[in-house]
């Protein structure tokens, strides 16, 4: 695996991003193959979480800020931490 400031590249010249959408496909495989579609997932990668969950929930400091469809969370978010957190201006 090679890095640069800008991108990682694993061999082959997969970049990150390819990895992680077929590790993201493979869990979602799983879940419906073999646990009745349910997975809990704790993640900071908004890419994971937008593309495997039907709910997803914020948690702050320990505490459950937002629990709601992960389209709504994504589109519509209630919560100010919610909104902050998506849009960058609140570091993890």
């Amino acid at each position: 695996m090679q890095r640069s400031p800008s991108s990682v590249r694993f061999p082959g010249g997969e970049t990150l991003r390819g990895v992680q959408a077929r590790s993201v496909d493979a869990v979602r495989a799983i879940a419906e193959e073999h646990l009745d579609g349910t997975v809990v997932i704790v993640t900071h990668n908004l890419f994971q979480a937008k593309r495997l969950a039907d709910r997803a929930a914020l948690l702050l400091d320990g505490r459950l800020v937002e629990v709601a469809p992960a389209k709504d969370i994504f589109e519509n978010p209630q919560r100010a931490e919610t909104r902050a957190f998506l849009t960058g201006e609140m570091a993890y």
